[in-house]
């Protein structure tokens, strides 16, 4: 198979003609051309505040990237889709199918194509439920949420008697009475080096709480310092990690992260670890704390990759039963779900784990367990095995 993709991230092209990209997505496409003949990407470039993202190296030689021009500001890339749409429809003939995982603005100008060359979508998020969460100026809001509903309209008209693949149930759920077939396929970066057996012990003299992942507000990681704060108040020694991605214009929640615990107790116990390296840099965060806390807010939230990578790595995970996360994961089995995202209910389940060995074990045991169920490269082969059908 020849395989075509697109999706936004930028790969970065250096003077050797070796190729960049942030790690969680070159794993993804490393693993996905081992499945295939060759695999053309169609990408933009980084701008210069993104090449200190740029921190994996894309190891296929069976990989071709074709440059979309730069990764700049959506209205120039808008005024760029016209060339884009040509550099792909140059390469229809060599392809057996284009793969775009979206959302994605490039799925508008998309449907000039999906006539022509068979396009599969693989659904990651949900435009219009991500746009209700925007906080930027009433304009601004107001072309997000224009962006979302065209997007979401360009990806229902691609689907439509097509293949779909998603990543969350709730997505599923959604495009089944649109597309011939949706088939679910699990986010993850987990490779047979990630797992980790670590022996936790109790009466630990600081509990190391952690979050990896996007940094977003409706991750719930504000409720998260909150939590932390009503554990402290009860006398527990907790601390509070977070590291990720920051999303464009909200530079500055690392920081009003920090500032919210200015004057309390959490003030010297809050870190933020930048952007971790997929992998062993990564690995070496989770190994050092003690339980992973994601509470996400979104109904289309769908399966965090970072919920696989702290179970390899031995931790207790405490999550919001959001999109596929409830769908996947059994509370008191391999995780604790919380009723509701409040910084009582967050406190209340971390307050179980840190009195508790014999429930922080099972569920590490467990979790590891259902981990290695999800590893990279076999929902990559279970991926190409839905495209040659």
């Amino acid at each position: 198979m020849i395989l075509g993709f697109h999706y936004h991230i930028p790969i970065f092209k250096d003077a050797n003609n070796k190729f960049f990209t942030m790690s969680f997505y070159g794993l993804f496409l490393d693993s996905l051309a081992r499945q295939t003949d060759s695999m053309i990407v169609f990408s933009y470039s980084p701008t210069p505040s993104e090449l200190g993202e740029m921190n994996y190296r894309l190891e296929s030689t069976n990989l071709e990237v074709v440059d979309l021009g730069r990764h700049n500001s959506l209205i120039l890339r808008f005024l760029r889709f016209p060339w884009a749409i040509f550099l792909i429809w140059r390469r229809k003939e060599a392809l057996d199918c284009l793969l775009i995982r979206s959302p994605t603005p490039l799925v508008i100008p998309a449907l000039l194509l999906h006539k022509r060359i068979q396009i599969v979508l693989y659904l990651v998020g949900d435009y219009i439920e991500g746009a209700k969460n925007t906080q930027f100026g009433m304009v601004k809001n107001f072309l997000i949420k224009a962006l979302a509903r065209s997007t979401d309209k360009a990806q229902k008209s691609i689907a439509k008697n097509n293949l779909v693949i998603a990543n969350s149930q709730a997505l599923v759920d959604q495009y089944q009475s649109i597309a011939s077939r949706v088939c679910l396929i699990k986010s993850t970066t987990l490779t047979e080096e990630d797992f980790f057996l670590k022996n936790h012990m109790a009466n630990r003299p600081i509990y190391k709480i952690l979050y990896t992942g996007r940094l977003d507000e409706s991750k719930g990681l504000f409720e998260i310092v909150e939590a932390c704060k009503i554990l402290i108040d009860q006398g527990y020694s907790v601390e509070f990690h977070f590291a990720g991605l920051i999303v464009k214009g909200k530079e500055g929640l690392p920081d009003q992260l920090i500032e919210n615990c200015q004057g309390s107790p959490m003030e010297k116990k809050i870190f933020y670890h930048g952007l971790k390296k997929v992998g062993t840099e990564l690995n070496k965060l989770y190994r050092s704390c003690d339980i992973y806390v994601i509470a996400s807010k979104s109904n289309y939230e769908g399966f965090p990759r970072t919920i696989w990578e702290a179970m390899a790595n031995s931790l207790p995970v405490v999550a919001s039963p959001k999109g596929s996360i409830g769908f996947f994961l059994k509370n008191e089995i391999d995780s604790l779900l919380l009723l509701e995202v409040t910084p009582q209910e967050i406190a209340k389940n971390v307050q179980r784990l840190i009195m508790s060995e014999g429930l922080r074990n099972t569920l590490v045991l467990n979790g590891i367990s259902l981990a290695r169920e999800n590893t990279l490269d076999g929902q990559a082969a279970k991926l190409i095995q839905e495209l040659k059908k």
